[in-house]
């Protein structure tokens, strides 16, 4: 599982609102987190979104209010998402398909400087 991972350019964290689940949020990030980056440190530099899931199980909004400020200190995106109603997957898929197209770029960007390099040093 975790090799197919380092395929990816782009990780979405999907993490379970409905009330009373344990972990919590924030501890179950903690954990894949922490395991991604004990498999292959360079997967926590990955660019990173966060989908809060199963909004239409009515969490509480000061939950919600305080898992969104977590992630916003680590400058990480947050969305809201249902499956069940489809609230936020437009929003959450525009952001994924706008942060493949940047790590794409990074890409060719950082191939090209190698490629210059090899050339300079040839």
């Amino acid at each position: 599982f975790l090799r197919h991972i380092e395929r990816c350019r782009v990780l979405i964290y999907l993490l379970d609102m409905t009330p009373e689940v344990e972990p919590s949020p924030i501890k179950a990030f903690r954990i894949l987190h922490e395991e991604l980056e004990r498999h292959n440190p360079e997967l926590s530099e990955r660019r990173t979104l966060v989908a809060l899931t199963k909004m239409d199980t009515a969490p509480d909004a000061a939950r919600v209010s305080e898992v969104r400020e977590h992630f916003a200190k680590m400058d990480l995106p947050v969305f809201t998402i249902s499956s069940v109603t489809g609230e936020g997957l437009d929003a959450l898929l525009f952001a994924t398909k706008e942060e493949l197209a940047r790590a794409r770029e990074q890409a060719q960007a950082e191939e090209q400087e190698a490629r210059d390099t090899n050339l300079i040093h040839e």
